[in-house]
């Protein structure tokens, strides 16, 4: 007899014996029980006879299981539980992480979290094949959803670098240091969600050489939450006006926010700039700020409006 015992990617699956009772021989030669990791040809973890109960056994993924009985004696035999582990320390290069159960729809509720941790010289880039978060009124928070930090705790410490629900494929994100923390949040009533992430390790030289990224706001809407890696001092994005190049809109009420790690700085520089120009820029007019305790806002202006073709760089 063999079993088969599957956890979705990223999970583990646990093992404990309960009862166990079977032909002893030297070398378990006769009646036994084999356990491996993943397949018949993978790791053996353990071949078990007698009446001693077998320790538990936990592996990524996958167990399999195989019963063999011989032609002569028999015995009572072995009652054995099995459960599925999720969230779990993952290391390595290179992985992936699903909800439980996928690819079915999970329907457990709570919170389940996950680390990743790779190489020190090496950032984390997570990128989604499948997503869907159960959000039953789009215009109200995730009551459900899938956050990932940028750090080691994902309690909120570390800062947030996507928290996302819907139906919609989220962007890749990359992490600023070696380790990620990944939290899963599910409403007790709210049920019917999966997803399936990937993530490799990326060495920062490597990412550095070409890590420029356009947000194009025909697609991404008016204004976004933008977080900057300080991967070996070359990240950088480029944030456009609406239609750029084409004119915008009349009547827009854009903002972006973008930040970094703490410990670094940005630079905002523009590179064109073409408004409908009056005195004092009072119709069109872009404005940047620096977040400060100091004003009721929590914001406070760095500039006056903008609205001139021969601005500067600005370092915040």
């Amino acid at each position: 007899c063999e079993w088969q015992l599957t956890a979705s990617p990223g999970n583990k699956v646990a093992l404990t014996f309960v009862s166990f009772s079977l032909q002893k021989s030297d070398y378990c030669n006769e009646d036994s029980v084999e356990v491996r990791e993943g397949s018949s040809n993978g790791t053996l973890l353990g071949v078990y006879c007698g009446s001693d109960l077998p320790t538990n056994i936990t592996a990524h993924n996958s167990l399999w299981l195989r019963f063999h009985s011989d032609a002569l004696n028999t015995a009572p035999g072995f009652l054995a539980d099995y459960s599925l582990v999720h969230g779990i320390d993952l290391t390595g290069d290179i992985g992936q992480i699903a909800s439980p159960l996928y690819p079915r729809h999970y329907v457990q509720s709570g919170d389940y979290q996950w680390t990743i941790a790779v190489a020190v010289d090496s950032v984390i880039r997570i990128s989604f094949s499948q997503f869907y978060m159960d959000h039953y009124n789009p215009e109200a928070e995730c009551y459900i959803y899938l956050e990932i930090y940028d750090g080691i705790t994902a309690d909120g410490s570390s800062p947030s670098l996507l928290k996302t629900c819907g139906a919609a494929l989220p962007d890749p994100v990359v992490t600023s240091g070696n380790v990620a923390a990944i939290r899963l949040h599910n409403d007790p009533f709210i049920h019917g969600s999966y997803f399936l992430l990937n993530w490799e390790a990326v060495s920062r030289q490597s990412l550095a050489a070409s890590n420029t990224t356009t947000i194009v706001n025909n697609s991404l809407g008016c204004g976004k939450v933008i977080h900057i890696s300080p991967v070996a001092g070359n990240n950088s994005v480029v944030v456009t006006s609406p239609k750029y190049p084409e004119n915008y809109d009349a009547d827009l009420q854009c903002s972006w926010i973008l930040d970094t790690a703490p410990g670094f700085h940005l630079v905002v520089k523009f590179n064109a700039m073409d408004f409908e120009q009056f005195e004092d820029c009072d119709l069109d007019y872009v404005i940047v700020y620096t977040e400060s305790t100091e004003v009721e806002t929590g914001w406070r202006a760095l500039t006056s409006n903008l609205c001139l073709p021969n601005t500067t760089a600005l370092t915040v």
